[in-house]
């Protein structure tokens, strides 16, 4: 008899935790809080960031002569969804020159990168074989009945 043993699957990134995400890079890159900030709360104007999960991102942007702009790649599971968010910085902000982008990694990597909270991951049980009823139907064919 073979047991069955669950697997931890992570737990996809929440629209939030991107937004929040996004931020802490941009402020590791040398970006002042304002200007973090200012991306983040531009970001809430996207419907795909509000109240929807991914299983991986990727961003790239940039904050370039005043302006803001963040380039995204949404991928819910192999539906990918890519859009872009822009917005203008006050005049002090003018001379900042500051690029990065975020590549594609595991939901719970993004999370400790950009400092956040890694919730529990879910624990789905494998599927015993003997168990499944594909493999007891074609355990059952070629098996006659006696009349």
């Amino acid at each position: 008899m073979s047991t069955v043993q669950a697997m931890k699957i992570p737990q996809p990134l929440s629209g939030d935790e991107i937004k929040i995400g996004i931020g802490k890079f941009v402020l590791a890159a040398g970006a002042p809080e304002f200007i973090a900030d200012s991306i983040r709360i531009g970001l809430n104007g996207t419907c795909l960031l509000n109240g929807c999960a991914y299983s991986k991102v990727k961003i790239d942007w940039k904050v370039v002569a005043g302006e803001w702009r963040v380039d995204y790649e949404l991928d819910d599971f192999g539906r990918v969804a890519r859009g872009m968010m822009n917005g203008k910085l006050p005049a002090e902000f003018e001379d900042f020159d500051l690029r990065g982008s975020i590549e594609p990694m595991p939901p719970d990597r993004f999370r400790r990168e950009s400092e956040q909270k890694i919730p529990i991951p879910t624990l789905v049980n494998k599927q015993n074989e003997e168990s499944n009823s594909f493999s007891k139907s074609l355990k059952a064919r070629g098996k006659v009945k006696d009349v």
